[in-house]
């Protein structure tokens, strides 16, 4: 704005010694239609920096809520997968100890039943010698009998001779009862008492029982069927073992297999569970950090448009004051001269105490603007202008030098403004660039 009415005054000068008044309303007539144009060209450069602040605050926002989605999705399934492992741990800690538990039990169990049935063995072998030992005994005895023999004489068959022994080792054997071990040791007593005789045979009563049994064949045969009786049983006490103790194994076995699939499902699923845990923190660090970036990205390109902004509305109101003040200078050129400027003769013929005078008008614009902008060198400008007009011979000579002056230094300024601007246009191109 400074240039311009400085080259307003300076072309208003040059047009009082050479060029008619019409001259210098077209050069203000023209400052002004520049001004207007560049006015324009800033306002469309404006609405298209506005326009992408606008598209980039829009986009930038949806950046960050859907960060900030990602984060708390990302949070809720590390809390899950935290949850789900200490579930596993939890449950993997109790199948090993179910597991380790039954395999304790089957192998108690399996030590139970070996005893068993190594007891059921030794029992089952006295009472096969026993029932084997009783039924030659008794099968010798009566085939003694059958051919005629009596039973002394059977006694004392050689063959029966050999069976006394077997018959004194199942007095031993914890198959049979006290009663009939007792019988059983006077058969044999006897027997033993009647080879001591002087080969004297026995009474007959030596063979009878004690409590009145008829004959010794009666104790062998009811001993027999008490061994046989006892071995059934056994031989049943052995198999309901067995079938307990396959039926436990089983339950055991089918129970440990079990648990050792649960228990394997549930190591698999520990290791999955802390490899997504572990995945989603890393994602969560990064989603984090971009979230930050944005965050500070929106807020920066939030303050450089306000900043832009406000700069805009300062430029318009500069610019609006520049206008302000050629419609001034231009209506006091024309009312002073009063259509001087369809005439065809320069300033220098008129009255020169109006000229000053009009000028003097256009200076107290030129300062009133200075004032307003608050800028000083437009305000000192119109006080030295004063003072040459009041003090020169050549007034507009000395007038013309100090315009001059004033106008090579704002042109060097402009540049520099030109120049940062240019550089603030490409830079706000490059990021809608970079957007896109």
């Amino acid at each position: 704005m400074r240039v311009v009415l400085a080259a307003a005054a300076i072309t208003a000068i040059e047009a009082s010694h050479a060029n008619p008044i019409s001259k210098v309303l077209d050069l203000l007539a023209g400052l002004r239609s520049k001004v207007v144009a560049d006015g324009e060209t800033e306002q469309k450069s404006y609405e298209e920096f506005a326009k992408w602040c606008k598209t980039e605050s829009t986009e930038k926002k949806f950046e960050i809520e859907d960060g900030r989605n990602q984060v708390d999705s990302l949070t809720a399934t590390i809390e899950k997968a935290a949850a789900t492992i200490s579930e596993l741990d939890s449950k993997i800690e109790k199948l090993t100890s179910a597991v380790n538990q039954n395999e304790k039990d089957l192998d108690a169990a399996t030590t139970v039943r070996h005893k068993e049935h190594d007891d059921y063995l030794a029992t089952d072998k006295e009472m096969v010698e026993a029932i084997d030992t009783l039924e030659r005994a008794i099968g010798v005895l009566e085939k003694a009998l059958k051919k005629g023999s009596s039973l002394i004489q059977a006694v004392k068959t050689p063959e029966m001779q050999k069976l006394t022994q077997s018959l004194s080792v199942i007095l031993d054997a914890g198959v049979f009862g006290t009663n009939d071990k007792t019988k059983l040791s006077a058969f044999l007593q006897s027997h033993e008492e009647s080879e001591d005789s002087l080969g004297q045979a026995p009474e007959a009563a030596a063979y009878e029982t004690h409590d009145g049994s008829s004959s010794i064949l009666d104790l062998l045969g009811d001993m027999l069927d008490k061994a046989e009786s006892q071995k059934a049983e056994a031989d049943k006490a052995e198999m309901t073992s067995r079938f307990e103790y396959e039926k436990v194994k089983q339950s055991l076995t089918d129970q440990i297999a079990f648990d050792n699939k649960q228990l394997d499902a549930a190591r698999k699923g520990l290791a999955a569970q802390r490899e997504v845990k572990a995945t989603s923190e890393g994602d969560l660090e990064t989603t984090q950090k971009e979230l930050n970036e944005d965050i500070k990205s929106d807020a920066e390109t939030h303050d450089d448009c306000e900043k832009r902004a406000e700069e805009w509305d300062v430029s318009m109101h500069e610019r609006a004051q520049e206008i302000e003040a050629l419609d001034t200078a231009t209506k006091i050129i024309k009312e002073k001269t009063g259509g001087a400027e369809n005439q065809a003769y320069g300033l220098l013929q008129m009255n020169t105490k109006a000229v000053t005078h009009d000028f003097h008008g256009a200076l107290a614009q030129i300062s009133a603007v200075g004032q307003k902008a608050g800028d000083k060198s437009l305000s000192a400008l119109a006080v030295r202008v004063r003072a040459a007009l009041s003090s020169s011979a050549d007034p507009f000579a000395k007038v013309k030098g100090l315009i001059a002056e004033m106008i090579e230094k704002l042109e060097t300024k402009a540049q520099e403004e030109a120049a940062q601007h240019e550089f603030c246009e490409s830079e706000t191109k490059k990021s809608t660039d970079k957007q896109e």
